[in-house]
């Protein structure tokens, strides 16, 4: 398996391209990764989190697009590496932890949407590197500060997101019911403030649906990756819905299946 990052090239733009043409191709893909919850238990003396880059991004994709299902295996395959994975990135982050854990933090993310059952230190894991990441936002891409932005509105941290999204602040007034259209650092902003001062879902719904209608084109311009629409989707079902985590990638599903 290559630890490089598994993405079709460009292509649908709409949902219903999406599902017809790029699902299929994350299907045939996932056999790249059968021999990763060997590799995970067997990285040493490298992270094992670096193995993530790709997976990530297939797994969210194949959640959102054919449902939490269909990675089901996978997942559960995965399950009894991920407290040693945890492990051994619990500390500062460096440079050479930066990668393994923002590909770590985001499969994750991806495994709670889905319903795996995850390590009881993991809620720990997060707060410790969204913080960290937050630190040495500086040294990531766009994209990864972006996603990042969406990841800290989703772990309830909405005063860290100015931080990814270079923003001077959280706006204010909140006002319900706006939308951003392609401005991923805005909706972040917006949705870091319902979270902030008890927002709702219905408040924040205008701008959810939005940035899902925008996502297929974002995905389509590599300005972000299928595990910020998972981000997104945990801040807006799960902490402002109140939608249980394990039922976020279903909810995805069935939004963009209609769509």
């Amino acid at each position: 398996m290559s630890s490089n990052d598994h993405q079709p090239a460009a292509g649908p733009d709409t949902w219903a391209g999406l599902i017809a043409t790029t699902a299929p191709v994350y299907e045939n893909g996932l056999a790249m990764f059968d021999d990763l919850p060997r590799e995970l238990a067997s990285s040493a003396p490298h992270y094992a989190g670096r193995l993530f880059a790709g997976v990530d991004n297939t797994v969210a994709a194949l959640a959102v697009l054919r449902g939490s299902a269909s990675v089901a295996s996978l997942n559960a395959k995965i399950a009894p590496e991920l407290p040693g994975v945890i492990r051994e990135l619990r500390a500062p982050i460096d440079d050479d932890r930066l990668t393994p854990v923002l590909h770590t933090l985001s499969y994750l993310n991806v495994a709670r949407c889905c319903g795996v059952s995850l390590p009881g230190d993991v809620e720990d894991a997060e707060q410790d590197w969204i913080g960290g990441l937050a630190e040495q936002a500086n040294a990531l891409t766009e994209p990864q500060r972006h996603t990042m932005a969406l990841a800290a509105c989703a772990l309830a941290r909405p005063s860290l997101v100015p931080d990814f999204a270079d923003l001077p602040a959280l706006p204010e007034p909140f006002m319900p019911h706006e939308t951003f259209a392609f401005n991923v650092p805005g909706f972040a902003g917006y949705l870091a403030a319902a979270v902030d001062r008890g927002g709702t879902y219905a408040d924040v719904e205008p701008a959810w649906l939005d940035f899902v209608h925008h996502f297929p084109i974002k995905l389509d311009t590599r300005t972000l990756k299928w595990p910020a629409l998972l981000w997104a989707a945990r801040a807006v079902y799960g902490l402002l819905a109140g939608i249980p985590d394990g039922e976020i990638a279903d909810e995805v599903h069935k939004l963009v299946a209609g769509a």
